[in-house]
């Protein structure tokens, strides 16, 4: 900054300093004004040069801010307007030359520590990103021997679980899980997106959420991991009635309240999940409603289904719960499908 306002100093007294007079000696004159307009000219020169460099490293620093901080329509016409001013200036006369250089310094000075903060806000939403998700994951391995087949190894499922809460009231969700398809010796896997949802908590009782969803008909319908089973294998009700893993592209609410004591007995909860998705489909057989699950990506019809469960939990871990589902299933809405179970 000092070499700058020298520089302007040098040019403001040059042009205000009168020519010498060399009396009675026009040939001396004339060869102390071409000294003084070379000496100028080369100031000049120099300092266009200077200002050539910084309006590039001015556009480079803001090139390099605007990938990374989206701008809004006016601000991008106000840094059109201020690069254009700066333009203008490039074209200026001799005594606007310091002024306009310090101008663009002023400027690469406040984009440089906008630079600064931006790059700090971004590092601190990756921290946090950081330090509030986990990851989890489990694997299950079977065995089977049975009369008249071969000895098996099986992966019977492979699930992967990422938490994720990126600000204080927004949470996320997803569940990923690959299977093993087919038989013999192949390494062929299936890939299945159980749960990916987004969920914002207005209030603990209130907490809106969207994505994908794990169909809340049942408790094992929401909670059937292979690490809080006594078996690894799906009961019959789980794979025939309710097509468990059942999950669905939903918009709902969820939540959660403590009740009052009654009377010497502990404190009760009340959860509820409530939904509406895309619902079953006609693709039901004498033996499963498994099939009839619907696509994540879309309906086979204009109806949409809802489906809940309210439970209650008590301090002990004793949990009974009523899960409801009505929605029509074929693709001229003309039949429905309507369900009630209770669990505990």
């Amino acid at each position: 900054m000092r070499t700058l306002l020298l520089a302007t100093g040098i040019v403001s007294a040059l042009l205000a300093t009168p020519a010498p007079a060399v009396a009675g000696d026009p040939q001396a004159e004339l060869s102390a004004l071409k000294e003084q307009v070379a000496a100028q000219a080369a100031e000049l020169a120099r300092i266009h040069r200077e200002n050539e460099q910084l309006g590039a490293r001015l556009r480079a620093l803001e090139a390099r801010l605007a990938k990374s901080t989206p701008r809004s329509a006016t601000e991008e016409s106000l840094s059109r307007a201020s690069v254009k001013a700066a333009a203008n200036d490039h074209k200026s006369a001799v005594p606007n030359a310091g002024a306009t250089i310090g101008t663009l310094s002023d400027r690469i000075d406040a984009v440089e520590a906008t630079a600064a903060v931006t790059a700090a806000q971004q590092q601190g939403v990756l921290d946090r990103l950081a330090r509030s998700t986990r990851l989890s994951g489990y694997a299950a391995v079977e065995f089977s021997k049975f009369h008249g087949e071969n000895a098996n190894f099986s992966l019977s499922t492979l699930e992967l679980l990422v938490d994720s809460s990126p600000a204080p009231r927004l949470s996320f969700r997803g569940e990923f899980e690959f299977e093993a398809e087919g038989l013999g010796n192949g390494s062929h896997a299936q890939t299945e997106i159980e749960e990916a949802w987004v969920q914002y908590s207005i209030a603990s009782w209130f907490k809106p959420r969207a994505g994908v969803i794990l169909v809340p008909f049942g408790r094992y319908s929401t909670d059937h991991f292979d690490t809080v089973q006594d078996l690894t294998s799906r009961p019959l009700m789980a794979r025939r009635v309710v097509p468990s893993s059942w999950s669905e592209t939903a918009l709902g609410v969820t939540g959660s309240t403590v009740l009052p004591a009654w009377g010497e007995s502990r404190n009760l909860g009340l959860e509820y999940e409530l939904y509406a998705v895309n619902g079953l489909t006609d693709s039901l057989s004498d033996t499963s409603s498994r099939g009839a699950r619907g696509a994540l990506a879309g309906d086979n019809n204009d109806n949409k289904a809802f489906v809940g469960r309210v439970a209650a939990v008590s301090a002990s871990h004793m949990e009974i719960g009523v899960s409801g589902y009505y929605g029509k299933y074929d693709p001229n809405d003309n039949n429905a499908i309507a369900g009630i179970g209770t669990d505990w």
